[in-house]
């Protein structure tokens, strides 16, 4: 059983033992060590659909999803399916994970909860959309998309050979990740003079100091 584990209670008192000197410093620096947490749980409340339209952001649980092209791109998101899709054997082998048995699943089941738990979460409680959110999942994702793609290698190194595979694969990944190169490199082009103001502040202080 999981609660008859002694390193789970190791661990949890390692954790809490860890945390001690900042809550200490929380507490000298700000007072209560909990404040700013109970503070953005009560900010929820002014999640709503009006507050995000005055700020001109998406708002809606399935905002998240519909966004799904425009912050993944369908080359990531079709890998993500087919790598979802390899690792149902996972569904399978559930019970040898809840019984501690030691197996490749553990990584695999570790990788859907890095997915799913905090990309529902922000879905359906904070619904308020920025891409910043869901950063966390990225390299989750890159991993099970990852994996997706190393399997379909391995089926083409079978069938057409490991150089055919290999170049198919290349070719692949700069169809998925060419865009994501000419929107970062669109996104910088925009704020590049986002702090212009900033900057000319500073040359009139120097100026005149």
């Amino acid at each position: 059983s999981l609660f008859k584990m002694k390193e789970i209670y190791i661990l949890i008192g390692i954790t809490l033992l860890a945390a001690v000197p900042f809550f200490v410093y929380y507490y000298n620096a700000w007072g209560n060590p909990i404040e700013n947490w109970t503070y953005r749980f009560a900010a929820l409340e002014f999640n709503t659909p009006e507050a995000a339209a005055d700020e001109g952001a998406p708002w809606g649980t399935s905002t998240y999803f519909r966004y799904m092209p425009d912050y993944f791109g369908w080359g990531i998101i079709i890998l993500l399916i087919m790598g979802l899709l390899y690792l149902s054997k996972l569904f399978l082998g559930l019970d040898l994970i809840f019984k501690n048995r030691k197996t490749d699943l553990d990584h695999f089941f570790f990788l859907i909860l890095w997915i799913f738990i905090p990309f529902l979460y922000i879905a359906f409680q904070i619904k308020l959309y920025d891409e910043r959110y869901i950063l966390i999942i990225y390299p989750a994702v890159y991993i099970v998309g990852g994996y997706a793609l190393y399997n379909i290698k391995d089926y083409l190194s079978k069938h057409v050979g490991k150089i055919i595979s290999l170049l198919l694969v290349v070719l692949a990944l700069f169809f998925i990740f060419y865009p994501h190169f000419q929107r970062a490199d669109s996104l910088i082009e925009t704020k590049l003079t986002s702090y212009a103001q900033v900057k000319d502040a500073g040359i009139w202080i120097k100026q005149y100091s």
